[in-house]
Parts: C-alpha cells; sequence; structure tokens
C-alpha cells in the first residue's frame, strides 16, 4: 500500500487514529463522569489545613490500615448511614500539577473506616490523644502512636493547644503535651470526613446481605453499642478511663445525680465545649447511664416541653386551714417522764423580732434573671397573734427552714405557719 511508503501520510494516520481513540477512551468517559457524578449539593469543599492534614495523612500511610468506602453490605452499616456511591468522590482532585489523585478508598481495614468518622467521633480533643497514643482511649488497639506529632513543652505558649495525657503514658516526661501544626491539620482532615446527605427525594442504596432475626425476617437494624464501648470512645479522652476527669470533670456516680433525660439530652445535643452524639440511639444511651451509676427513667414534667396547665385556675392562696389561737412560747418545761439536765437555757430565738422589722415578715419572691429584677412578691403564712388575721404580713416565725415544691405548669407549694 502507497501509505506505508509515505512517511507522512504514515505518520498523520496514525496520529489521527490516536486522537480519536484518545477522546472515546478517555476524553468522552472524563466527561460523562463530570457531568452525571458532580459533587453532591451538601458537600463542602476541604478548607486548607484539611488539605495540608490529607497530605499528612497520605505520607503516614494510613490508607494501609483504614477505609474510606462504605460497602453495599449490612456489615459496613456501622461505618456510616448509606453505602458510598460515586458523587462522594467527585470533588477529589489531583493533589498538585506533577501528582496524581491519591486513592483512598483503601482495600484493607486493619482500623475501622474512615469515611464518616467526623459524625461518628466529633470530638478534637478525643483525636488528638488518639494520635498521641491510642491505648489510651482504646486499650486493645494495634494502630502505633504518633507522638512524633506532639511537642513537651514547661511552658506552653498562650495559642498552644494542650493535650491532657495521664503521666503514666510520658515515659518519665515532664511538662505539657502540645499539639503541633501538623497534629492539628491531621485532625482537621479526619473531622471532615462526614457522608454527605442526599438531596431530599433521592432514594440511597440499600444494604444487601441483611441479617435474619430469629422469627425469620431480615433486619438491618443495627445492633447497640454497649455502653462502656461508647464511653471508651468517645468520653474517656476528656473524663478518663475512672471517670476521674481530665480536660472534661470528673463523672463518677453522675447517673446518681443527673435525671435520665437531662442525661440524654447532654449525649445528644452536646453541652459547652462537649460535642453531642446524635448517632446514638436509646438502648445505647440507656447503657450509658447505668454504666455512670444510673436507673435510665424518664419522669413527667422533666422532658423539656415546658407544656403550661390548661383551663381556668380554680383557686390560689394558702391552704385553709384552721387559724391558730395561741401563741408559740418559748419551750417552759420537758414532757412529763422525759430526763433531762438541771440547767438548761432558752433563748427565745425567732419569737420577739416582730418589732424589730417592718412587715411584710415573709414573703415569697420571683426574680426574673435574665433582668435582674422582682417579678412579683407575694406574703407568706398567717398568725393570728401578731397580724389579727391580715394576710398581707406574713407570718413572723414558721417560715424557717422549709423548702417549696414549684411544679413544672408553675404551680408553688409552700408551708408556713397559717397555712
Amino acid at each position: 500500500m502507497n501509505i506505508f511508503n509515505d512517511h507522512k501520510k504514515l505518520f498523520t494516520t496514525a496520529g489521527l487514529l490516536f486522537l480519536v481513540l484518545t477522546f472515546f477512551t478517555a476524553i468522552q468517559p472524563a466527561l460523562k463522569n463530570q457531568k452525571y457524578n458532580a459533587p453532591l449539593p451538601a458537600s463542602e469543599p476541604l478548607s486548607v489545613d484539611a488539605l495540608a492534614g490529607k497530605n499528612i495523612y497520605i505520607s503516614e500511610g494510613c490508607v494501609g490500615c483504614h477505609t474510606q468506602q462504605v460497602r453495599n453490605v449490612d456489615m459496613d452499616k456501622m461505618w456510616g448511614p448509606r453505602p458510598s456511591i460515586a458523587a462522594d468522590y467527585a470533588g477529589i482532585h489531583r493533589q498538585d500539577f506533577w501528582r496524581n489523585t491519591a486513592t483512598l478508598l483503601g482495600s484493607e481495614r486493619t482500623g475501622p473506616d474512615l469515611t464518616n468518622v467526623g459524625n461518628r467521633q466529633s470530638s478534637k480533643d478525643w483525636q488528638l490523644v488518639h494520635l498521641f497514643n491510642p491505648r489510651i482511649v482504646v486499650a486493645q488497639s494495634i494502630m502505633p502512636a504518633y507522638s512524633w506529632l506532639f511537642d513537651i513543652k514547661n511552658v506552653p505558649a498562650k495559642g498552644d493547644v494542650i493535650v491532657n495525657i495521664p503521666a503514666e503514658y510520658l515515659q518519665g516526661d515532664t511538662g505539657k503535651v502540645v499539639a503541633t501544626k501538623q497534629a492539628l491539620q491531621l485532625v482537621e482532615y479526619l473531622l471532615s470526613l462526614k457522608q454527605t446527605e442526599l438531596p431530599d427525594g433521592t432514594a440511597a442504596p440499600d444494604f444487601l446481605y441483611k441479617k435474619e432475626s430469629k422469627a425469620g425476617k431480615e433486619t438491618s437494624k443495627p445492633a447497640a453499642l454497649n455502653g462502656v464501648a461508647l464511653y471508651t470512645a468517645n468520653c474517656q479522652s476528656c473524663h478518663g478511663d475512672k471517670m476521674q476527669g481530665l480536660t472534661g470533670p470528673p463523672l463518677t456516680n453522675i447517673g446518681q445525680r443527673i435525671f435520665y433525660d437531662e442525661f440524654k439530652n447532654i449525649i445528644l445535643n452536646g453541652r459547652g465545649r462537649m460535642p453531642g452524639i446524635p448517632h446514638v440511639d436509646e438502648q445505647t444511651t440507656s447503657s450509658l447511664f447505668r454504666y455512670m451509676g444510673g436507673i435510665p427513667r424518664s419522669f413527667p414534667g422533666r422532658r423539656g416541653d415546658n407544656k403550661k396547665a390548661t383551663g381556668p385556675i380554680v383557686d390560689s392562696g394558702g391552704a385553709r386551714i384552721k387559724l391558730d389561737t395561741n401563741r408559740a412560747l418559748p419551750m417552759s418545761d420537758y414532757p412529763e417522764g422525759i430526763s433531762h439536765p438541771e440547767n438548761r437555757y432558752t433563748s427565745e430565738y425567732g419569737m420577739e423580732w416582730m418589732g424589730l422589722a417592718a412587715p411584710p415578715w415573709s414573703s415569697i419572691v420571683a426574680y426574673d434573671l435574665n433582668k435582674g429584677t422582682i417579678k412579683w412578691r407575694m406574703p407568706i403564712g398567717e398568725d393570728s397573734a401578731y397580724v389579727k388575721g391580715d394576710k398581707s404580713k406574713g407570718a413572723p416565725a414558721g417560715t424557717l427552714r422549709k423548702g417549696m415544691i414549684i411544679t413544672s405548669t408553675g404551680v408553688v407549694f409552700a408551708t408556713a405557719k397559717g397555712g
């Protein structure tokens, strides 16, 4: 053929064939993927620190033990609420001009999957302690310690992030453990790993090979976490392995000092610096509460709904009881048959002071703590020996050391002399 004898035609034909094949095998599929596998609308790009942390993640070889893919099998449901899809990775680009896109999906799960670790373990303090030495928070961990990402300083600088490490893990060193910039960047990347929610109306892929219940029906509900395991994974780094308190307050017998509904609200929504753990179910929360010394019970009126009672107010004021007719006098003698010291003293404390202060002698006072003002004041108690039926004076004696009960609907129960 003449084409093989003419080098210009041969090279031109070969070049055109190469371009056509490149278009159909590389360029066209890439354009199609870019069109149909765009990042999810709710996805957020990595911050500058998170991008730097990603490079540290790659350089430390974390992909050798951790995956970033939730497979569509039921056993992977613990790593994310849905199986991973192509759009989850559409926002991943080249590292730089010289380096191609890093493959971080992984194929070896020596450690847990990190697809949703930013939601599953959102505590920055926990992540830093775990990086310094994983055995502090997970005793059975085989992950190597990354202590070279931290410095030990006797006098930390003002902007340093101090990591509270138990003394037995410092190998005799003294001073404060301070996270380096690289450690903070790596944690920033880990906390950015969150599975993005699908747009409204988009059905998530189903998990396959669901486990069968005892009744023979398929179930995809994951087993509840153990309370001890939840504490170890989420609470121990701040509150200590024995609840003695580290960066967070001590929690010894906290279950006996707090109601379950309030405890549950703190676990789900967090408080102060403490982040919430919204993915924890009821069974695991109650297990954690038992581990902390409590008995999970809900009490009416403590659910935070603040519902007001409906219907008319039928009455107000003190209980209608018979008025006293005799003034309470100081003790003059012991009851008959009771042994007592020969010499005894009485001070008549609280019995003769009504003339020292102007009435009302006792009141219930409601304060507006937001404004620092008194909202209302009402005399409490009635002593016929002093006030002769005047309910505006209050009782000069008989209200000391008597508490009151305020219900969730605003009803106040208080006791005093004369009702």
